[in-house]
C-alpha cells in the first residue's frame, strides 16, 4: 500500500496545479491530510496564505504528525 500511496503523491505533484484546481484547493488539502500524500501538500501550501481559510479545526485532529509540521513550519516560521 506504501508504494501506491508515494506513486499517487508523487503523481499529483506532477500534473496537478494550484491554478487548475480552481476554489477546490480546501478539499484538495483535507484529502492530502487524509491519504498522507505529504509531498503533495507540501506543494499546495506554498500558495497557501491564511491558515483558516484553508482548514477547519475538525481537519487539524485529523493531521498527521508531519503535516502539522508542515503547517507549523509554514506559518510559524515562514519556511515554505
Amino acid at each position: 500500500m506504501f508504494n501506491v500511496t508515494s506513486y499517487c503523491d508523487w503523481y499529483f505533484v506532477h500534473t496537478i496545479t494550484w491554478e487548475s484546481l480552481d476554489g477546490k484547493q480546501r478539499g484538495w488539502i483535507s484529502f492530502s491530510n487524509k491519504h498522507n500524500l505529504r509531498h503533495f501538500l507540501a506543494l499546495l501550501m506554498r500558495s497557501v496564505t491564511s491558515l483558516k481559510e484553508y482548514v477547519d479545526e475538525e481537519d487539524v485532529d485529523k493531521m498527521s504528525n508531519e503535516s502539522m509540521k508542515m503547517f507549523m513550519a509554514k506559518f510559524l516560521y515562514e519556511k515554505f
